[in-house]
């Protein structure tokens, strides 16, 4: 069986963002400040990348990955409504 993953689609204009959007009008950052906001070694942070546990975005091969932060802000807003719908029924 085949998992297919349904591509984040990041909108081109920062107005754009849901007004609930904690990051400001930044999409990514480098793996490096993101390992330092979050308290965590940069090799901690690189593992969780290799390992799909992290979503990154990269232009190309050998170009530098960076954390996607847009994916992360939906991931949370999926988890915390599937949560209330879960405590509701």
């Amino acid at each position: 069986m085949v998992t297919r993953i349904k591509p984040i689609r990041i909108p081109s204009d920062v107005s754009q963002l849901p007004l609930d959007y904690p990051f400001g009008n930044r999409v990514s950052e480098s793996l490096e400040e993101y390992a330092k906001r979050q308290g965590m070694s940069l090799g901690a942070i690189k593992k969780r990348a290799d390992r799909g546990q992290l979503p990154i975005l990269q232009d190309g091969p050998g170009a530098p990955r960076e954390v996607n932060l847009y994916a992360l802000f939906l991931q949370a807003r999926y988890q915390a409504e599937r949560y209330v719908t879960m405590t509701l029924a």
